[in-house]
């Protein structure tokens, strides 16, 4: 069998707002469901430009089906 890249899943800090993760766009994808509409477009916008996007507008479901852990796509390793 040769060899195969595998993907990496990492984390890091903690949820509440003592944990060294809270400034980071991750909290703002778990809490997603319970932020204002602002925090949530503020959320969506930097997801877009990390993923290099052009924008949220119009992206929405496909950020959100794209970010937390979800399930390995075939297309990323197939076993």
């Amino acid at each position: 069998m040769g060899r195969q890249r595998l993907p990496v899943i990492v984390g890091f800090g903690g949820i509440n707002g003592a944990g060294r993760a809270s400034g980071h766009h991750a909290l703002g994808r778990m809490a997603y469901s319970a932020l204002t509409d602002a925090q949530r477009l503020r959320t969506l916008e930097s997801l877009a430009t990390l993923m290099k996007l052009d924008s949220a507008r119009g992206n929405e479901q496909y950020i959100l089906d794209h970010t937390l852990i979800r399930r390995i796509e075939d297309s990323h390793f197939d076993v």
